[in-house]
């Protein structure tokens, strides 16, 4: 299939801008020299030849993302889980020192189910677990079910269940506290408090749920209820625990004492309208913390003889309050957490029942080199007493896991638990040919310098003031990788854009921007001038600089809005490796060529428009050309498949047997060829999978495995140029993975 220039070649002229005109005809002669397109034959058998033998791996880069709960089994000392609302469900391994992932054989089709809202640890079985999953409620966009779901061999293999409501992982309230619970009493049943309907109840262990219609309320829309919590000394002779408390978002807790018969809210007093989690302690008090609302402030409260009392403790600052923990072995002992975002956020502790508390004192050390000081409670989810060992507490926040393990030790001392945690969420990903194996653009904490792959990076991409944020656009310069360039947003401050000297280890705000406004996007360099580069920002026309970044102007004749949004993972722009003046962009289609350095751009081609949605979580099209080679682009359509143009842009042919192309990147040739290596993941000859091709697309190995698919929301690609076969996949919760053959 060719796809042809809406004009003939040697009629293409750019348009007058700023009294010059500037023709392609010099551009057009140096593509006539350049090889043709091969006749592509289709794949072997099932569009692959056998699967190659590939290790993947994490690169190591140390958490960073939100973990919304953790849980210990009532019975087995560390047996812990933490669920994360976009990476998954792990679980700690004492012997190893790390978290081990727990969802990672779930395929691509199912990346909504890594957004975990909820877990319930069967009470008399340590293998028996539940776990409620799914990033997001019902949206236009979003077409794959949610579920509740149980494993019976410790989270290795996953069955789904009979929830029919849908479950919201990573949307607000994320942090509260469990809203799946089973019945210490009577294991066979749970409960399920909705975020859209209302509670739910199953007396078959999980095989068929029903809506309770004794329950009066269904809380504020998509926030719902909050947690359930039974009272499990409140069973009578082996029958089901006669005592339960629900919260509800923005309507307060409602309590059972009938095994959920009935139900009445609990309403004397100041009661918590919001209720974020709750915590019984074993004199039957019950604790809660509370956010605020019109009505008023959060806070922390106690209910005791079915009065409310707010305890909340006194502070300059005022806070909404999330974790909560009380003392198995002291019922007057309670720890507190805000639900803040500002550092430094302090925990507090009460030894009195909460009439009287005390921030606590308390020292960090991070094992991560690059965490700031503000990486501790920052938006604290949860805090947990262990009951095993109670002068042992755990928090969680929106960068990782701490753990102290003397909370009585005046400082107590607290470490992270971060090793295994990988939940970092990349916009981009670059390997250069020296210098660094990779170079990474992440979303909430900026972006890395590799080192070593499994190895925490020493420090972030931070600039001299110390900014931090989104590294959304990010690249080298081919013919002098230590210069490097970087776009993107700091939250609330002055970071837009920066340049590098020394391979990305330190960064200088570029002097000038395109625009007051400028910011995210993409950026790329030309392949052999350093000084020259184009910057497509969100919602506007791209921008060149021939000054390294000093000074800016408009490109003429390019589309608007290449990028629309943060988080979109488009990737249109693209330089050619061995020039100083080729550059590509794409949109909806149209193909778009500039021959002077980004100064000008003209449509050449006209491709498919695959339709994209930036809400939909998943990457749309990409534009990338073949390192030494000139004028060698391809473009990922999606259901369209690959493209790929010998000749600049001019004309472009389809890459044969690739049904669909969601990712893909150049690598290293293999020993002996001098072809780039091809890397799809995507759908060939039927087979989803992830492929590597030696000869541009002629025929396919398969090279990832089933046990391990890449699958929660995988959104970036690239492929290293030094090591053959290595190639580097970025997801949307899960971190970065890279896999090389064995």
């Amino acid at each position: 299939m060719t796809v042809s220039s809406p004009k003939a070649p040697h009629r293409l002229r750019l348009h007058r801008a700023r009294g010059s005109v500037l023709l392609l005809a010099p551009f057009v002669a140096s593509c006539a020299a350049l090889p043709t397109q091969p006749t592509a034959r289709r794949p072997e058998a099932n569009g692959t030849a056998p699967a190659a033998d590939y290790s993947w791996r994490s690169v190591v880069v140390g958490g960073g993302g939100y973990v919304t709960g953790i849980v210990i089994h009532p019975k087995v000392p560390d047996q812990i889980y933490i669920r994360t609302d976009v990476g998954g469900l792990y679980k700690w391994n004492t012997t190893a020192q790390r978290w081990v992932p727990l969802l990672d054989s779930f395929p691509r089709q199912d990346w909504h189910l890594y957004g975990v809202e909820s877990v319930a640890l069967h009470p008399e079985n340590p293998q028996i677990l539940y776990a409620a999953l799914g990033k997001y409620l019902p949206r236009p966009w979003l077409s794959q079910p949610s579920g509740l779901y149980r494993s019976e061999d410790g989270g290795t293999v996953w069955r789904k269940l009979g929830l029919p409501v849908p479950i919201g992982g990573n949307e607000n309230f994320r942090w509260v506290g469990e809203r799946l619970a089973i019945d210490p009493s009577q294991p066979k049943i749970l409960y399920y408090g909705s975020r859209t309907d209302g509670l739910w109840k199953s007396d078959d262990e999980g095989q068929h749920f029903s809506r309770v219609a004794s329950f009066p309320a269904t809380g504020t829309a998509e926030l719902g209820l909050s947690f359930v919590l039974f009272d499990g000394k409140s069973s009578l002779s082996g029958q089901p625990s006669q005592v339960l408390f629900v919260g509800v978002a923005g309507e307060g807790i409602f309590r059972s004492q009938d095994a959920g018969v009935t139900w009445a809210r609990l309403g004397s007093g100041p009661f918590p309208r919001s209720p974020q989690r709750a915590a019984l302690a074993t004199d039957g008090v019950l604790y809660v913390t509370s956010v605020g609302d019109k009505t008023q402030p959060g806070g922390v409260y106690k209910l005791q003889a079915d009065r409310w009392f707010r305890i909340t403790p006194t502070s300059k600052t005022r806070y909404d309050y999330g974790g909560i923990s009380v003392d198995p072995s002291d019922p007057g002992h309670l720890l507190v957490a805000p639900a803040s975002d500002v550092f430094p956020t302090p925990l507090f502790e009460s030894h009195d029942r909460g009439k009287s508390w005390q921030p606590l004192a308390l020292v960090r050390q991070a094992e991560v080199p690059w965490w700031p000081q503000r990486f501790f409670t920052g938006h604290t989810s949860s805090l947990l007493i262990d009951p095993h060992r109670p002068s042992r507490v755990f928090l969680t926040d929106y960068y990782g896991t701490w753990k102290t393990n003397d909370v009585y030790q005046v400082p107590s001392s607290w470490s992270t638990l971060q090793a295994g945690h990988e939940e970092v969420e990349p916009f981009v990903l670059r390997s250069p040919p020296a210098g660094v194996p990779l170079l990474s653009g992440v979303a909430d904490v900026d972006g890395f310098r590799h080192e070593d792959l499994d190895a925490y990076p020493k420090t972030r991409m931070i600039g001299p003031k110390g900014e931090d944020g989104d590294t959304t656009g990010l690249d080298f310069c081919e013919a002098n990788p230590s210069v490097v360039m970087r776009v993107g947003e700091e939250r609330g401050g002055p970071f837009r854009g920066a340049r590098s000297e020394d391979g990305a280890a330190s960064f200088v705000r570029f002097a000038t921007l395109p625009f007051a406004k400028a910011k995210n996007g993409r950026i790329v360099l030309a392949g052999s001038d350093c000084q020259r580069a184009v910057w497509v920002p969100q919602n506007a026309i791209p921008s060149f600089t021939s000054d390294g970044g000093k000074t800016w102007k408009p490109s003429q004749g390019a589309p608007k809005n290449a990028i629309s949004d943060r988080w979109d993972y488009t990737h249109p722009l693209a330089s050619d490796r061995t020039s100083s003046a080729l550059f590509y962009l794409f949109l909806q289609g149209a193909f778009y060529v500039s021959s002077d350095g980004g100064q000008h751009f003209q449509q050449t081609a006209q491709l498919p428009a695959p339709p994209f949605d930036t809400r939909s979580g998943q990457p749309g099209p990409s534009v990338k050309t073949t390192p030494g080679v000139r004028g060698q682009v391809f473009v990922c359509l999606a259901e369209n498949g690959l493209f790929r143009s010998d000749d600049a842009g001019l004309s472009f042919h389809k890459v044969a047997g690739i049904d669909h192309c969601q990712l893909f990147a150049l690598g290293r040739p293999a020993p002996g060829s001098s072809q780039s290596t091809l890397f799809v993941y995507g759908i060939i000859g039927g087979v989803p999978g992830i492929f590597r091709s030696e000869d541009l697309g002629l025929t396919y190995l398969r090279i990832d495995s089933p046990s391990q698919p890449i699958g929660d929301q995988a959104m970036v690609m690239e492929a290293d140029p030094r090591v053959f076969g290595r190639v580097y996949i970025g997801t949307n919760g899960r971190g970065t993975f890279y896999g090389q053959p064995r």
